[in-house]
């Protein structure tokens, strides 16, 4: 997620990224051995996170997210870097406000993969079903989108609302102007953003919490961040009228695609409109073309040897 870490023209950037460098400047500075520490950031998918630390292919998680761990085994979390993290609902401006949970009966909610919001939305229907209304609806999205690809979706009118937690709404926020954080209503998770290792790594526990103990991120962390992406997230509205026509001739393509391959073809649209702006002529680095921004390689990989330019 490049909410955790990214490249931005080369630049290395992101809120764990920054937090992960100064952690190895920690274990250096109170190393008593002559060889260097060096972290290296292997980037996964959130879903990937639990598995991937219990096989041993890294040595702790960063996710930068709420992350459930309940039914994880061998696994703990560090002390909390930002504890009792609250959801909010994101739309965009010029909805109408949502300041009860009653206003959520009969909406759709689009979530990312491992979303913390899952039980949250749960229970939120619990009591929507005790009142006799409608349940919301959640959607979850392509396991390819990370929260801020969901945001920008938002942003694009292409998933109505999603529900994510509050330091990460108000940072994207400042970069997506479209976006709207509905102050009214928080869901509370009782859940803390942390740092996880295994259960065997005891010295590493105590080195993660010493450190974050006395670790103060920079103040203009997330204007670094923002300053980063904001030609990158550009409104770029396709139900605006030019872009909606186009969304509506690609409809039957992507629903056609979508339905071969058990997808929602919202899913499909928002990884096109994430790719190329729904622009079939599109072309990028590495010879990439297209909607889904397919490079020659990919495509002979699957058994088609040329692509249609």
């Amino acid at each position: 997620s490049r909410n955790s870490s990214g490249d931005v023209k080369g630049q290395e950037i992101g809120i764990e990224y920054h937090r992960l460098q100064a952690f190895e400047q920690y274990l250096n500075s109170h190393s008593r051995g002559a060889q260097k520490v060096t972290l290296k950031v292997i980037p996964k998918a959130k879903n990937q996170l639990l598995t991937a630390l219990q096989r041993g292919e890294g040595d702790m998680i960063a996710p930068g997210e709420l992350l459930d761990v309940s039914e994880a085994k061998g696994v703990q979390a560090s002390a909390p870097i930002i504890h009792d993290v609250p959801l909010v609902l994101v739309g965009t401006r010029g909805q109408r406000n949502v300041r009860r949970v009653e206003q959520l009966s009969g909406h759709t909610l689009s979530l990312p993969t491992g979303s913390a919001a899952d039980e949250a939305l749960h229970q939120v229907n619990r009591q929507l079903e005790l009142r006799k209304l409608p349940l919301a609806k959640i959607e979850w999205v392509d396991p390819s989108l990370a929260v801020e690809d969901v945001l920008e979706m938002v942003q694009a009118g292409i998933y109505p609302m999603t529900l994510v937690e509050q330091p990460i709404a108000e940072r994207w926020a400042k970069i997506m102007p479209k976006l709207r954080i509905e102050r009214g209503l928080t869901l509370q998770t009782h859940g803390d953003i942390s740092w996880f290792v295994r259960d065997n790594a005891t010295q590493l526990r105590a080195s993660i919490d010493d450190f974050l103990k006395g670790y103060k991120p920079s103040a203009q962390q997330d204007q670094v961040l923002a300053k980063a992406y904001k030609n990158t997230y550009k409104v770029n509205n396709p139900l605006v009228r030019n872009n909606l026509q186009r969304l509506e001739q690609l409809r039957p393509m992507l629903q056609r695609h979508a339905d071969a391959q058990g997808m929602d073809w919202l899913d499909l649209a928002a990884l096109a409109f994430k790719e190329s702006k729904l622009d079939p002529a599109a072309k990028g680095s590495g010879g990439a073309t297209g909607l889904l921004q397919i490079t020659p390689s990919a495509a002979k990989s699957v058994g088609v040897p040329r692509l249609k330019r």
